[in-house]
């Protein structure tokens, strides 16, 4: 993008933050995110979303399913928040993300970008700008005060919503974006293509990290064959309050479908993460660290992968900018996959309450302990609950 259209949009969304400052809201805090719980009002949809030319939320997805947001709502700049209301059974408010959702590109020749860490070149405040739109223009939406609703189609008798998600110009050069599709026979998961302009600087890669692993305690890494990867194995004696180094996993060793396409799978190693009662948080542990939900999966998967891919986690024994260790141990932070940049590829993120044993038919290459995997007590089974996770017709009954 031309530096000249960058510093346009950035400074009218400068002034629009400022303008802010002195405005009330019914739902939001443009300082500082939601100040109380908010639950879209039904009306008949199955998509949560803003409505065009109104000032309102930065959010969408489904309203009885998976949702994304992006700054000004509560939380760090330049990160995707990750919404998921299904696996929350107590706690504050369905605000609290789950996860987030960071940029990374790397240009060749170039170290790499981080969105979440970047100073913008608008005010210097950690974090790059996000805003939304509902073509590939950047220009057409640049007010965080009203975001593009996004575009529902139907396609193959599916309706879908789509919706870009912008950034403002990476230190190195890179000016990246994503489309972000959702469909209405999925709703535990969407879809982000990888895209750059046509100013922007080749590049080798561009990651979407998923940044916040420990918030539910992810510990263990399913892979081919029933192997493992658990977090307290990969660095057992790590007890400091930073990053780990990344431990990786070729595309080789991944789980594989039938379909030709590869899953990175994470989940927590604590039936119950969620019994806040009975979990031993540290003094000290900020209450936003307390994870108040169900036992849930979270998933990267690409369905058309290159020789190239591979996954990558770290972990963290601390939470971020605390010295409060995680109970249970050490946990992955980031989660995420790498490949060799290409324009239009596409990735999958997912966040179910199935288990292994519930979906693990429709793979190659896994081994099942079902002593391990067997579905919770109660655990709904069948054709519907299955491609509604994953979005494919899976053949299996629980035993």
């Amino acid at each position: 993008m031309n530096m000249n259209i960058h510093k346009i949009i950035l400074g009218f969304i400068s002034g629009i933050l400022l303008l802010c400052s002195a405005c009330g809201d019914k739902y939001v805090d443009w300082r500082n995110g939601p100040v109380e719980p908010y639950e879209p009002e039904d009306d008949g949809s199955v998509w949560v979303r803003p409505t065009e030319g109104i000032r309102g939320r930065p959010v969408w997805g489904f309203r009885n399913g998976i949702r994304i947001g992006i700054h000004p709502l509560s939380g760090p700049r330049g990160l995707i928040r990750v919404y998921t209301p299904y696996t929350l059974y107590s706690g504050p408010s369905v605000d609290k993300m789950i996860n987030f959702i960071a940029f990374e590109p790397t240009p060749h020749g170039k170290g790499k970008g981080f969105s979440e860490m970047e100073n913008s070149a608008l005010d210097r405040v950690q974090g790059k700008r996000f805003w939304s739109g509902n073509t590939s223009d950047p220009t057409a939406f640049p007010d965080p005060q009203y975001p593009a609703a996004g575009v529902v189609s139907t396609e193959h008798g599916v309706e879908k919503l789509r919706v870009y998600i912008f950034s403002e110009q990476f230190v190195n050069g890179a000016d990246v974006y994503v489309r972000i599709t959702f469909s209405a026979d999925n709703p535990h998961r969407f879809e982000l293509e990888t895209l750059r302009r046509e100013d922007s600087p080749e590049l080798r890669y561009f990651v979407l990290s998923a940044t916040m692993g420990n918030y539910a305690r992810l510990r263990t890494l399913h892979l081919a064959d029933g192997v493992e990867k658990v977090s307290t194995a990969l660095w057992p004696s790590y007890k400091g309050t930073g990053f780990t180094d990344r431990n990786w996993t070729p595309f080789t060793q991944m789980i594989t479908d039938k379909e030709g396409g590869v899953w990175y799978i994470a989940s927590p190693n604590e039936e119950n993460p969620g019994d806040v009662a009975n979990i031993n948080y540290p003094a000290g542990t900020h209450v936003n660290w307390f994870y108040y939900g169900l036992f849930a999966t979270q998933y990267w998967y690409c369905p058309t992968p290159t020789a190239t891919l591979s996954g990558a986690v770290n972990g963290r024994y601390a939470y971020w900018s605390s010295s409060a260790s995680i109970p249970g141990g050490i946990s992955f932070e980031n989660f995420e996959m790498q490949e060799n940049f290409q324009m239009g590829q596409k990735y999958v993120f997912g966040v179910t309450l199935l288990k292994l044993a519930l979906f693990a038919p429709f793979f190659t290459r896994y081994s099942l302990n079902r002593n391990r995997y067997s579905p919770r007590p109660g655990q709904k089974t069948g054709q519907k609950l299955l491609k509604n996770s994953f979005g494919r017709k899976i053949k299996t009954t629980s035993k």
